[in-house]
């Protein structure tokens, strides 16, 4: 009995130590390389459109500005989906960004963007954008508006200074608009808010004075250059412009009626001053090239001096030499004309004048003559 109970057990533990060995021991089955495992990468599906950037375009196409409003700032606000906030914008954008777009769609655009920068009036990429889409549109004025808005945004940045730059162009270009309609109200008004948005526009500052000149208003022209810091713009022309505004304002109401004319037929003789007091009755010619003098006059003038030269001059009866002469002054009224020069001629059928005014003297100045009320109207040429 026992030895069968021995016999069992070797045949056991054989059998035991039989499969271990197989287990550890790798028997070649043929020589051939091992297949290499196939990877099977997972299929890519597409994503799923935001159904709210579906909603939003719906909004807009429908042009209902209160919905689109309300899905952009819905989403933005969050802050934590700027993918899609960029989406938002760029349907927004696109219409203004191709060089031709139709104009229904920029004018849309526009609606849109005019709600959206009072939402977020920070908003410098919307400002920008809406500025330009009204500059296409030809709303200069509300171009205007929106660089302004823009300069303010940007505070002190670059951006400031390029809106600063846009509007000071546009500013210019509705000045000269509101110039050729003889619009002066709307010069002045346009300046005075273009420096109040932008009160280091100092060019700006003398165009309101200039056209404050032009309207007679002479003192706010001159508290507007006053206002102008030194150094800024060339100190001498500011100052020259200033004695003429200031010679000007004095002529107003020394001279406000101009120069009383007499008519001779189809002309006008005008009392020319002295600077001994006397006058002397000139033609006034504004076809004449040059003032003309009877040698008559010329004998009794003691300030009369030949310059030692001569001019032809083109007369009824042909080309005539006259020699050149000059006077110690003229004055029209209270403006004087220095060191004059005038051609010294016989004028036939004109023995009651003692010459002509001519071009050069008149032309120093901006004049109108006024025959209804045979006046000459004279004042200080602008620069």
């Amino acid at each position: 009995m026992i030895r069968w109970l021995a016999i069992l057990a070797a045949l056991a533990g054989a059998f035991i130590l039989g499969w271990w060995a197989r287990s550890v021991t790798t028997l070649p089955i043929d020589d051939a390389p091992a297949a290499p495992l196939v990877s099977i990468a997972p299929i890519e599906t597409a994503p799923t459109p935001d159904p709210r950037l579906a909603r939003f375009e719906a909004a807009l196409a429908a042009e209902d500005l209160e919905r689109a409003l309300s899905i952009y700032e819905d989403v933005a606000d969050t802050g934590r989906e700027p993918a899609l906030t960029e989406q938002f914008r760029g349907r927004i954008f696109e219409p203004l960004r191709a060089p031709r777009s139709d104009e229904a769609a920029i004018a849309a655009a526009v609606d849109f963007l005019e709600e959206l920068t009072w939402l977020y009036p920070r908003d410098e990429a919307a400002l920008a954008a809406l500025a330009r889409a009204q500059e296409r549109l030809g709303r200069l004025r509300e171009a205007l508006e929106s660089w302004w808005r823009l300069a303010d945004a940007a505070g002190g940045g670059s951006g400031r200074g390029r809106a600063l730059q846009r509007a000071r162009v546009l500013v210019d270009g509705l000045v000269d608009g509101a110039r050729t309609r003889g619009d002066t109200a709307a010069m002045v008004t346009l300046l005075r808010d273009a420096l109040r948005r932008d009160p280091q526009a100092w060019g700006l500052y003398v165009r309101l004075a200039a056209t404050l000149d032009d309207a007679a208003d002479y003192s706010g022209a001159l508290e507007v250059i006053d206002e102008i810091p030194p150094g800024v713009l060339d100190d001498a022309r500011l100052g020259r412009m200033r004695a003429r505004i200031d010679e000007s304002s004095r002529l107003a109401t020394a001279f406000p009626e101009g120069l009383p004319l007499q008519r001779r037929g189809e002309h006008f003789v005008v009392a020319v001053g002295l600077a001994d007091g006397g006058t002397l009755d000139l033609l006034l010619d504004t076809g004449a090239t040059l003032t003309v003098l009877r040698p008559a006059v010329v004998g009794r003038l003691p300030s009369a001096r030949s310059s030692g030269r001569s001019i032809r001059l083109g007369t009824a009866g042909g080309v005539v030499t006259a020699p050149l002469y000059s006077v110690d002054a003229l004055y029209l009224g209270p403006l004087r004309i220095d060191d004059p020069r005038v051609a010294v001629m016989p004028l036939e059928g004109m023995d009651d004048i003692d010459g002509l005014l001519g071009m050069d003297q008149l032309s120093r100045f901006d004049y109108r003559i006024d025959p209804a009320d045979e006046r000459l109207l004279l004042a200080h040429k602008r620069d």
